[in-house]
């Protein structure tokens, strides 16, 4: 670690990076370390957090309004609630 932390520390801006050494330096870490390298990475684990009882009435809530909220004259939607907002 000690290298790599080196090498991009002299690397200039301008330079192009040895992907290869770098490559190299992490896998000698790895094995030394007996680290396994699934390429199962955390955020390919990421998935949407299940909606709560209380996500699913504010979804229906937030149609509801949508409907009720229709000027007759046309069909915008009002989205925003006016008694917090300046004249």
């Amino acid at each position: 670690m000690i290298e790599f932390l080196n090498y991009t520390r002299d690397i200039k801006f301008d330079e192009k990076p040895d992907y290869a050494l770098i490559k190299n330096l992490f896998k000698k870490l790895s094995d030394r370390e007996k680290i396994e390298i699934d390429y199962n990475y955390d955020w390919s684990q990421l998935k949407k957090p299940e909606p709560t009882e209380g996500d699913i009435r504010q979804e229906q809530n937030n149609k509801t309004n949508m409907n009720t909220n229709v000027n007759d004259n046309s069909t915008k939607v009002d989205t925003f609630p006016m008694k917090n907002m300046k004249k």
